[in-house]
């Protein structure tokens, strides 16, 4: 057994995208999960460099977190 300390985000605040580290996960309070994600910073789009939240496997970034997901625990990274 591996003991993980965890943070509970309760304000939309606390899931700002441009503070947290990419890979921080968290569980929502709707029962998914979602990954901080980039755009990479070498592409011609206009919003390279920009981070999101997204459901792994799902399509719909989200550029800032909906205020449904709170309260939500915010999880280390994955280890690969």
């Amino acid at each position: 057994m591996k003991n993980v300390r965890v943070q509970i985000a309760t304000h939309i605040q606390d899931l700002d995208p441009r503070v947290l580290p990419v890979g921080t996960r968290i569980a929502t309070n709707d029962s998914k999960i979602y990954e901080l994600d980039q755009v990479e910073a070498v592409s011609l789009r206009p919003d390279a460099g920009s981070r999101y939240w997204i459901e792994p496997g799902a399509l719909q970034p989200y550029h800032s977190a909906p205020q449904r997901w709170l309260p939500a625990v915010i999880l280390p990274p994955r280890e690969e």
